[in-house]
């Protein structure tokens, strides 16, 4: 019997651990489909990148805009676009108000585009394309911002103006002043006038009126329509061959703040330590620097700021019988804002530096004891993928960059059923640049003087390459750095995030 029972015992572990085998060899082959699977993803979605520089931000008329436009990650099997098309976009009303196209070859183009009297000045937008498609729509584009400024004094002066600058308007209407006069101070009887409130396209309301006999003219604007994102007062005026553009923010009845939280790696965990950022804006959208009370069952546990920028952060500790709010010092109204829900079991990531060079350190903690798959990936790639088991004493795990290319990737962190369960982003190799040696015959020139630039593109360790170049010499003021986009910070960053546009160009 004691023969029989042992001889049970070893078939009995041996079948466990034959199915235990074949467990581990179903979620090593789910993880392996899934790698497959990015794979095809990435060959799918690879692009070239798209990105023009041009000599400047400010223009006037008459003058000329000269870029270079280039297809970077060009492949001329896979992406080779031949015309390239150039599209100047007017911000107020989104018309196109020029359209040039261009030879393009080897994934460059260049040229120059003349802007006309007959263009007001104002915020424009160069919105330029190929002529390769991808399910109907441009495969390649990029948009620039402009500013247009005027040489000389305005045909049509205007204004506008608030008839009150109450928070909430007596009799629920706001009063908005539109004054029109000709250079002389004289107002213009009968100007042309077009206005909308928020978005163009989707306006608030909108609608065309004449100056009366004062060249003015008084909008009566319902307080209960100016809400947060649409309380931008846009109007042209026409007059003659004047035109005159003008903006507007009206102030709105509520200043409803916006606060977010994001907790690294994307949840909070129950009874599991985790940086949270947090975020604070006014209703307009513009950051605010806000110090405010972290509440657990309404009681004070810490006291937390934002910067400048309107971010921040802190750590938490998140226990899933309680619950937790933000308090803001100053707020007239006793307002919280609730923190997101918690899971009840999970792994935390946490990195202390995500701006790395060559090693990459992950922090991974667990309450609950368990065997998770750790990928380093870009969504076009996978790098790295590995088990890990992680518990409540957390695991320290230094990842080698060596074969992370430059730019943003991810650390996901999967169950054992592929599903996505702590993810972060992070910055490899942000200390590898090109260094470019610029020097000049002399310190200062006069009008119309030649200048002898020397150009030199070195690797860090201070081998010589070569690489192709546009150089454009202007005055200073002629560049706007809110405007202005470097071909390193777009491609390796504004690319990536899909960085929103300050002015939506397709409404």
């Amino acid at each position: 019997m004691k023969k029989a029972a042992a001889f049970f015992c070893i078939c009995t572990l041996s079948f466990f651990m034959g199915l235990s085998s074949l467990f581990a060899q179903d979620q090593v082959n789910s993880i392996d489909s899934l790698i497959q699977k990015i794979h095809f993803y990435g060959l799918k979605k690879q692009s070239s990148v798209l990105f023009a520089h041009f000599d400047k931000t400010v223009y006037v008329n008459n003058e000329n805009v000269w870029f270079t436009a280039y297809l970077l990650n060009y492949d001329k099997k896979t992406n080779d676009p031949s015309i390239l098309s150039v599209l100047l976009v007017n911000d107020n009303d989104r018309s196109i108000v020029l359209e040039q196209r261009f030879l393009m070859g080897n994934g460059r183009a260049f040229g120059h585009v003349l802007i006309p009297d007959s263009i007001p000045p104002g915020d424009l937008s160069f919105i330029i394309y190929t002529n390769e498609l991808l399910n109907g729509k441009p495969r390649d584009v990029f948009i620039q911002p402009i500013t247009i400024k005027a040489t000389t004094g305005p045909a049509v002066l205007t204004s506008l103006s608030l008839a009150d600058t109450a928070k909430l308007p007596a009799n629920g209407y706001r009063k908005v002043i539109l004054k029109a006069a000709s250079n002389e101070g004289k107002p213009i009887q009968g100007a042309t006038v077009v206005y909308h409130i928020g978005d163009f396209q989707h306006p608030v309301t909108s609608g065309t009126v004449k100056t009366d006999q004062d060249g003015q003219y008084v909008f009566s604007v319902p307080a209960s329509q100016i809400i947060a994102g649409s309380n931008i007062f846009e109007a042209r005026v026409n007059f003659n061959k004047g035109v005159s553009d003008m903006r507007l923010v009206l102030p709105l009845a509520e200043n409803k703040l916006n606060i977010k939280f994001y907790p690294e790696g994307g949840n909070l965990v129950h009874a599991t330590q985790s940086t949270v950022g947090w975020e604070a804006k006014n209703a307009d959208g513009s950051p605010l620097k806000a110090t405010g009370l972290l509440l657990k069952d309404n009681k004070v546990i810490d006291t937390i700021e934002t910067d400048s920028y309107g971010m921040g952060t802190f750590k938490l500790v998140p226990i899933l019988a309680s619950n937790y709010k933000v308090r803001l010092l100053g707020e007239t109204k006793d307002t919280t804002y609730t923190l997101p829900n918690m899971l009840p079991k999970g792994p935390v990531i946490s990195i202390k530096n995500a701006i790395s060079n060559d090693t990459l350190r992950i922090r991974l903690t667990s309450k609950i004891p368990g065997k998770y798959y750790v990928m380093v990936h870009n969504y076009r790639q996978v790098f790295f993928s590995f088990p890990a088991e992680i518990g409540a004493a957390g695991k320290t795990i230094l990842i080698n960059l060596e074969d992370v290319p430059k730019g943003l990737s991810e650390i996901t962190v999967l169950d054992s059923m592929q599903r996505p369960l702590a993810e972060r982003s992070f910055f490899a190799h942000y200390d590898k640049r090109t260094p470019v040696d610029i020097t000049t015959d002399r310190l200062t020139y006069s009008t119309r003087q030649k200048v002898h630039l020397k150009l030199r593109l070195r690797t860090p360790n201070g081998d010589a390459v070569k690489g192709v170049v546009s150089v454009a010499c202007i005055q200073s003021n002629r560049m706007e750095i809110k405007k202005a986009k470097d071909i390193e910070s777009y491609f390796y960053l504004e690319y990536d995030l899909g960085v929103a546009i300050e002015r939506k160009i397709y409404g």
